[in-house]
C-alpha cells in the first residue's frame, strides 16, 4: 500500500433494471428501490428480471453503485449495461496491471472510464470525474466486485463463458 495514502474504501453493488430502459432519469435517481434489484441482496429476483429482459431486449440493463470513501460516485440518474460495463472494467483492469493504464466504455454510450498510474497512486476516472486511489486496495474491491458479479451469472443466470472468473483469479493471485 502506498505510505502516503490512505486505503481506498470502495463499495459496489450491482443491480438489474425492473424493465429494459427509464423513462424519466430523474424519478430513476430519486427511487432506484422501486427500479433496480440488487445482485447480492435478491439474486433470485435479479435474476428473474434478467431472463425478463431477455425476451425483449439484450439482458443486463441495471446500474452500478461505487461508493468510494463513503461517496456515491456514479451518477444515479445512469444506468447501463452491467454485463457490458463488467467485461469492459475487467478488460481495462488487465490492460492498468500489465501497461499502467486501462480504458473501458459504457453500452451504448460516448462515457468513459479509465485506470491510470500516477506515481505510486492511481487515479480512477468515471464518466469524466478522476478521483485519486490506492491502487491495491481499489483493484482488490473492484475484482471482488467483478468476481460477485461473474459467480452470480453462472449460478443464476447460467451460458457464462467461465474464462471471466479465470481471469478474475489470475489478476487477484498477481496482487498477492
Amino acid at each position: 500500500m502506498n505510505h502516503w495514502m490512505n486505503e481506498t474504501k470502495l463499495e459496489i453493488e450491482t443491480f438489474v433494471l425492473r424493465g429494459t430502459g427509464v423513462m424519466f432519469p430523474e424519478i430513476f435517481a430519486k427511487q432506484h428501490d422501486e427500479h433496480l434489484v440488487s445482485i447480492s441482496a435478491n439474486p433470485g429476483e435479479a435474476a428473474r428480471w434478467w431472463h425478463w429482459q431477455n425476451d425483449k431486449c439484450l439482458p443486463g440493463e441495471g446500474w452500478v453503485s461505487f461508493m468510494l470513501n463513503g461517496v456515491q460516485i456514479m451518477p444515479m440518474d445512469r444506468w447501463t449495461n452491467v454485463a457490458i460495463f463488467w467485461q469492459e472494467l475487467l478488460n481495462a483492469l488487465e490492460s492498468y496491471v500489465s501497461t499502467g493504464r486501462g480504458q473501458g466504455e459504457f453500452s451504448e454510450e460516448t462515457a468513459t472510464f479509465s485506470l491510470a498510474k500516477r506515481g505510486t497512486i492511481a487515479v480512477f476516472e468515471l464518466r469524466g470525474q478522476r478521483y485519486p486511489v490506492e491502487p491495491d486496495s481499489f483493484l482488490k474491491a473492484v475484482l471482488g466486485a467483478a468476481r460477485e458479479f461473474f459467480t452470480w451469472v453462472e449460478e443464476y443466470i447460467g451460458g457464462i463463458d467461465r474464462t471471466y472468473l479465470e481471469r478474475i483469479e489470475t489478476l487477484i493471485d498477481s496482487l498477492k
